[in-house]
């Protein structure tokens, strides 16, 4: 059981990994936000256009952003140096060098005469040094980039087609439409059906957006209970599909794998199950989302479920 209950963990991660590269993309995002809807609620969001071109059944709107910014200041440099040295010693008259002397031997002593002559010695000696050093400093130099969208309109107003790739274009706001990876985790109080006290339990899923209100998601979840029998926890993990049929509210279902047990932690069991859920959007601001959640997780032997809050990103 516990190699089975492995392989699933393994499957189910490496799912959760794959979707959360989100195969859907903010840039498909906003040409499904946005198609359908009028000229006058783009430009609301997105401001007046910098150009209009008219084409045979409707127009093309322009919009274009510049940012300049200035690089860092820089400075740098380079040296380097040479030098040499030597030096000469010269001996001169070095034959005439010697001693020389005369004594005398008289009544009224001795007397002695010495003369020394030395060579000359002279010592020279010579050093050149170079050196150079190049500088260059820069006060920063002035960039730009430019970014552009298009809007096609028909003769009625309505868009038909968006081009824009840079994130600062974004779809409606307050609209059913999410992209890319999406996150949450909640908490709150759970029980099993074998137990009569809630105690904390919580979730988590992982997976990537499919289309603008659909995704795919692997999730895990563990509740825990208590009754006259002691305490008693059931963990699930599993795929889900994720669907929000209006803007702040999602529906979820998929198959699991239940690992539980009873009251007094006996009576293990593990097994194929169906698990789902619901949530309700709270707060939402971009992509962060706070929702009041529930979900419920039941096979053959057992049952648990668990309501609380979550936090997402989505």
């Amino acid at each position: 059981m516990t190699t089975r209950l492995c392989k699933f963990a393994l499957v189910a991660a490496a799912g959760a990994a794959w979707c959360s590269a989100g195969c859907y993309t903010r840039s498909q995002a906003q040409t499904d936000g946005w198609h359908g809807k009028s000229r006058a609620e783009i430009e609301a969001q997105w401001g007046s256009p910098q150009a209009v071109q008219a084409i045979q059944g409707g127009s093309i709107l322009h919009w274009a952003h510049t940012r300049r910014w200035r690089t860092s200041p820089s400075a740098s440099a380079e040296g380097s140096a040479e030098g040499s040295a030597g030096g000469r010693v010269s001996v001169d008259n070095l034959d005439e060098a010697g001693v020389t002397g005369e004594f005398t031997l008289g009544p009224d002593g001795a007397e002695a005469e010495l003369s020394v002559t030395v060579p000359e010695i002279s010592v020279s000696a010579e050093a050149e040094a170079e050196a150079e050093v190049e500088a260059r400093a820069s006060a920063g130099e002035v960039r730009e980039r430019t970014t552009a969208a298009e809007v096609t309109v028909d003769a009625a107003g309505l868009i038909t087609g968006v081009s824009a790739g840079a994130r600062r274009w974004g779809p409606p706001r307050n609209s059913n439409v999410r992209w890319g990876p999406i996150l949450g985790l909640h908490v709150g109080l759970g029980r099993l059906d074998s137990t009569r006290i809630a105690l904390p339990s919580g979730g988590v899923y992982l997976g990537g957006m499919l289309g603008p209100d659909r995704a795919l998601v692997g999730t895990f979840s563990m509740v825990s209970g208590r009754d006259e029998g002691g305490g008693a926890m059931g963990m699930s993990w599993g795929f889900e599909g994720m669907w929000w049929p209006i803007e702040r509210l999602s529906v979820q279902a998929g198959p699991a794998m239940v690992l539980d047990w009873k009251p007094g932690f006996e009576n293990r069991s593990f097994g194929v199950a169906a698990s789902g859920g619901a949530s309700y959007a709270l707060v939402r601001r971009g992509q962060f989302v706070l929702d009041l959640r529930t979900d419920l997780t039941a096979h053959r032997k057992s049952a648990f479920g668990t309501l609380g809050v979550g936090v997402n990103l989505q």
